[in-house]
């Protein structure tokens, strides 16, 4: 692994069988932030891009070639297994991948397609994971972008060098992803994973409820 992704305490993980599946990093230098995510005592290392395992009788394919596959390969296998857990609140593989498709065509109505960049703007949490995730599932690129980046003319340096066409966030950031939508006619759209009753903006979770 580069070395980047040591510069944070609190990576996601992803298990199956006791077996290190996939590990997601949110953006290089993050430093740790309290009430985080608890983790075992592992040694982290990147999984292969081919995930090879049996056919099961719930259509899991025999061979896992990109990220949304192997996540939906191990929610077949270990649908009740625990994929995520915080001191608020633990999602089982198989609320997670239905979370992922739903993020994605979330995603796909706000005009998002296979090659585009999407930012992801958060603090580590399940937004993030499900946000990566789903943009892999319809072939889009994910970029994390470092939430301490405040200052609007730097956000739209970023959004505009890497081509962005939206941007996933939270609240408190959006004020400033709000003025670089002003400005950039390349950002179509803003999704915040708390955003009821913000103009503009679609609701994350609200939209995963439907």
């Amino acid at each position: 692994i580069s070395s980047a992704f040591y510069a944070s305490s609190r990576q996601f993980c992803f298990l199956a069988h006791d077996e290190l599946l996939w590990v997601v990093s949110p953006v290089p230098f993050l430093p740790p932030c309290g009430g985080g995510l608890r983790w075992g005592d592992i040694s982290f290392q990147m999984a292969s891009n081919t995930c090879v395992g049996a056919v099961t009788k719930h259509g899991v394919p025999q061979t896992a070639k990109d990220l949304y596959s192997c996540l939906a390969k191990t929610a077949g296998l270990n649908p009740k297994s625990t994929a995520f857990s915080t001191d608020e609140k633990k999602m089982a593989y198989h609320e997670l991948i239905h979370s992922v498709d739903r993020a994605a065509d979330m995603f796909w109505q706000s005009g998002t397609r296979p090659r585009d960049t999407v930012a992801i703007v958060l603090r580590n949490s399940l937004e993030f994971i499900i946000a990566y995730f789903a943009l892999a599932r319809i072939g889009a690129v994910a970029v994390p972008i470092n939430y301490m980046v405040s200052k609007e003319d730097e956000i739209c340096y970023i959004l505009e060098n890497a081509k962005c066409k939206g941007v996933v966030t939270a609240k408190e950031f959006l004020p400033a992803y709000k003025g670089a939508k002003r400005r950039l006619d390349s950002l179509k759209f803003l999704i915040a994973a708390d955003s009821a009753g913000e103009h503009d903006v679609v609701d994350f979770w609200q939209h995963l409820k439907h």
